[in-house]
């Protein structure tokens, strides 16, 4: 009377894009391609590129931070670049995540994630330990992911209906491969959110298998309904809620 469980990996993809506030994104010049706002991660070099404004004067730094000669820089490297190659066809900097500022976000990046694969953590484990349970799959996820913070807890006082551990687990089905859109902060937030509206539909098409040469199994959505989730921050929310709301063809379905 055994029962055998066999888990399988998730197949369907759900993208989900990180937009950074104000002077979070990497800038450089549109003419020569040389970085204009980029700090390291290292000591040395946070200090040597702080020291570097420090000693720039006002009208330099005016020069240099003009909106018309300056665009979005993706080149920053990116640790752990390779980190979910078995998940996912395209590396960390493919994914954007070069174009936002290191020093910032590169940690927050890597824990959201680790969370927004909690499932495969625990099946990895499983794996290296030579067995696994439903039992402790449930438990892995209910005290070692950030939803232990919200499960069967009412998040307001008139909250009477609190997310239950049967109905968080319809997370497990989905893949959520984490992105990062990095914008020229010092343009108009409108040209920023045309940008925005841009690069969701490049990140879509990145799983559609007719447009990307037949990689993995696609989206989780029917053809024409596809979605993406958007994470902000600070003035990444102006940039997503001007995509969203006030774009000539509004990016709310999407």
């Amino acid at each position: 009377n055994a029962k055998a469980h066999c888990y399988l990996p998730s197949t369907k993809v759900v993208p989900v894009i990180f937009l950074p506030g104000i002077m979070g994104s990497n800038l450089r010049s549109k003419k020569d391609k040389k970085s204009i706002w980029r700090i390291r991660t290292s000591k040395l070099g946070m200090a040597v590129d702080a020291l570097g404004w420090l000693f720039t004067s006002g009208n330099k730094r005016k020069k240099l931070l003009d909106p018309e000669t300056t665009e979005t820089d993706p080149t920053q490297d990116v640790d752990k670049n390779d980190n979910e190659s078995t998940y996912f066809a395209n590396s960390r900097q493919k994914r954007g995540w070069g174009s936002v500022l290191q020093f910032s976000y590169a940690d927050p990046l890597d824990k959201l994630q680790k969370e927004l694969l909690v499932w495969e953590q625990y099946y990895n484990k499983a794996k290296s330990q030579g067995c696994a349970t439903a039992d402790e799959a449930e438990e892995y996820f209910s005290q070692e992911s950030t939803f232990k913070f919200i499960l069967d807890k009412p998040l307001t006082p008139e909250d009477t209906n609190p997310l239950s551990l049967r109905e968080a687990g319809k997370y497990r089905d989905l893949l959520l491969p984490l992105h990062a859109f990095g914008y020229n902060w010092l343009q108009d937030n409108a040209q920023s959110a045309q940008d925005l509206g841009k690069y969701i539909d490049e990140v879509l098409n990145l799983y559609r298998p007719k447009q990307n040469g037949g990689i993995g199994h696609g989206l989780a959505f029917e053809e024409g309904h596809e979605k993406v989730i958007l994470v902000t921050h600070s003035m990444g929310g102006l940039v997503s809620r001007y995509a969203s709301e006030l774009l000539d063809t509004p990016y709310k379905d999407k």
